[in-house]
């Protein structure tokens, strides 16, 4: 089974997410951690692939706080580089070549949409 922990500061944290399974991590209590499963995937097929970008995304919000829809800009910013850097470790943390692929499209999308 593929599981995938995603790791962000604490400092960087507003509020986080109730809806993604998000606690302290064992190696480091002021990181915060959350187990993506992707075992159900094939990483080997586009749809796979996209679909474990979602949770990957999903689950770099969680940690970083990024539901709370009003911050101030600092910490708005903060939470914003936190969910990218979290992001960005797990698909280079996964090393499989078609979610890289998806994860570089997504990013691009969301860099073009700024």
């Amino acid at each position: 089974m593929k599981l995938l922990m995603i790791f962000a500061a604490s400092a960087a944290i507003a509020a986080p997410a109730a809806a993604q399974s998000v606690r302290p991590s064992a190696s480091d209590p002021e990181m915060l951690e959350s187990v993506v499963r992707l075992g159900d995937l094939d990483l080997r097929r586009p749809e796979g692939a996209a679909v474990a970008v979602q949770r990957l995304r999903r689950a770099s919000r969680a940690v970083c706080g990024g539901n709370a829809s009003v911050a101030p800009i600092e910490i708005s910013a903060r939470r914003q580089t936190c969910m990218e850097g979290a992001l960005a470790r797990a698909v280079q943390d996964l090393d499989a070549p078609l979610v890289t692929r998806a994860y570089g499209r997504t990013a691009g999308q969301q860099l073009a949409a700024r």
